[in-house]
């Protein structure tokens, strides 16, 4: 029995004793904010450490998962342990605030260490790209026609619409366009062709309208690339354009009625677009039901309610507001608690024939 003892007392002291892991710092930091497109990295030291060996995990998490509890959108491989540790690029695929959490495995002499979520140095901001939008007018055709040209580059896949609008002649302010073109962005696009109609300068702006991962871009009325002189010598007869079809008609009757009766209940006048242009004239016209009062006189007839406008002839384009008579109208049925107005409108040709029926809407107006 002694003999059993003394073995075993001396194994003890052959044994050597077990150590404790060391418990390293994890200090991490993340590259800085980039547009989309761009790459970004995370950076982590270990500190207070045994000799720290082993590797260190890089996890990033989008930007819709505040709490890092979804699927990561990036889980780097292992990295081996450096001073300091850097991770590989990630390029982000959509605008938003990414979450990035390292991971120490440990080793023999060093426990694992992990990062928590949210923390201010592993969050990165990625931002809309900011597309570049080159611009140039062409000159005249040989069929009297201009077109504007836009290269969008260094954006991020840019989707979308590039707008193109046509100031002239001699707008020098580029006011009022007197042509539109909406296309399809790409690389380069091309609007539609325009027709000038009058000899003098016209100026272009291409707008590109951006998408969720690219700003909106637009160029300048001052651009010399975007002015070009139509002479006199280029402008050939009108070509003939297509009529309005009744069914158009009456689509324009709705759209101005609808847009009327959200002007007299305080939201802004509604627009008409269409692909025809015959030159129409707009005339909206209202008659009071109940007689007047409070110094506003009686409608036995129709009073007109809107400033006429004229269907462009170019863009299709048609709007409105409420003229002297249309707000002191709608003043006074608000103050008398008028309740009932009947609108019509009417289609007038420039030769004064009528292209249309009337329409009568029945408005009931808000207190």
């Amino acid at each position: 029995m002694a003999g059993l003892l003394g073995a075993l007392a001396a194994l003890l002291i052959l044994s050597p004793p077990v150590r404790a892991l060391t418990t390293p710092t994890l200090a991490t930091f993340a590259s800085g904010s980039v547009p989309v497109g761009g790459t970004i990295t995370d950076t982590a030291i270990l500190g207070s450490g045994s000799s720290p060996t082993g590797t260190i995990t890089f996890t990033i998490y989008g930007p819709t998962d505040t709490k890092c509890a979804g699927t990561p959108v990036f889980t780097s491989p292992a990295v081996k342990v450096a001073v300091p540790t850097v991770s590989p690029a990630y390029t982000p695929t959509a605008p938003g605030t990414y979450q990035i959490i390292a991971a120490y495995s440990g080793d023999t002499n060093n426990s694992a260490v992990t990062g928590t979520c949210g923390e201010i140095a592993e969050s990165v901001a990625v931002t809309q790209a900011t597309p570049t939008l080159i611009t140039a007018a062409s000159a005249v055709s040989s069929a009297g026609t201009l077109t504007d040209t836009a290269a969008l580059t260094g954006g991020y896949k840019p989707t979308g619409l590039i707008t193109f609008n046509a100031y002239g002649p001699n707008d020098a302010t580029c006011a009022s366009p007197v042509f539109t073109s909406a296309e399809p962005a790409s690389t380069s696009t091309v609007s539609s062709a325009f027709r000038p109609p009058a000899a003098g300068t016209y100026r272009w702006i291409a707008h590109y309208g951006g998408d969720a991962n690219n700003t909106a871009v637009a160029g300048s009325c001052a651009d010399p690339a975007e002015a070009v002189t139509v002479p006199a010598s280029a402008i050939g007869p009108a070509a003939a354009q297509p009529a309005c079809s009744p069914a158009v008609a009456q689509a324009m009757a709705n759209s101005v009625l609808s847009a009327l009766a959200a002007a007299l209940t305080g939201a802004p006048g509604g627009a008409f677009k269409s692909d025809c242009s015959s030159g129409l004239r707009i005339v909206l016209r209202a008659k009071e039901i109940r007689p007047g009062n409070k110094g506003f006189p009686r409608h036995d007839g129709f009073t007109t309610m809107a400033n006429t406008l004229t269907h462009s002839s170019t863009t299709g384009q048609l709007a409105f507001s409420l003229n002297s008579e249309g707000t002191a109208l709608k003043a006074y049925a608000t103050s008398a608690g008028q309740s009932l107005t009947v609108f019509a409108i009417v289609h007038v040709r420039p030769d004064h024939t009528s292209v249309s029926s009337e329409a009568i809407q029945i408005l009931t107006l808000g207190p």
